[in-house]
């Protein structure tokens, strides 16, 4: 009996994690500087289903405050700024890069080390939550900077 009900119970888990209707890849996070306490967080994210969502929160292990952001140009520089959600058209993939859309992580209780990982999750507007898990980088092995606030 205690096979069967394990069974089904993992059974339950791969199903649900199959027919997950965001598809959470490719998370890392930029190492911090040392002497801060922000990073970044980038990631792509496919959305399976035939309606639109948004990305509206990401929570970030270790982090106390985690802002979704995007750069654009105004009077010839590039800025970056908050946005409240980020879009995710039917059946489309949006990636969370330097330069455009990303995760602004600030006020790290410890600093993020090259080689760690982080748990992360993503909620969406459609009720989603999705786990993930974030290697942290060494911003030089990435070609990008850090970005300073």
């Amino acid at each position: 009996m205690m096979k069967k009900c394990l069974i089904f119970v993992l059974f339950a888990l791969f199903t649900q994690a199959v027919v997950a209707e965001i598809q959470v890849t490719d998370v890392w996070v930029k190492e911090s500087i040392p002497g801060t306490n922000t990073s970044a967080l980038f990631a792509t994210l496919y959305n399976t289903t035939r309606k639109p969502t948004e990305l509206i929160k990401v929570m970030v292990e270790g982090v106390d405050k985690a802002e979704l952001h995007t750069h654009n140009e105004q009077d010839g520089m590039m800025q970056m700024r908050r946005v409240a959600a980020i879009d995710i058209g039917a059946r489309a993939t949006v990636t969370l890069a330097p330069g455009g859309f990303h995760v602004m992580l600030f006020q790290l209780k410890t600093p993020l080390k090259a080689g760690a990982e982080v748990a992360v999750e993503f909620r969406f507007s459609n009720g989603e939550h999705v786990a993930a898990v974030a290697k942290v980088v060494n911003p030089h092995q990435t070609g990008d900077h850090q970005h300073h606030h």
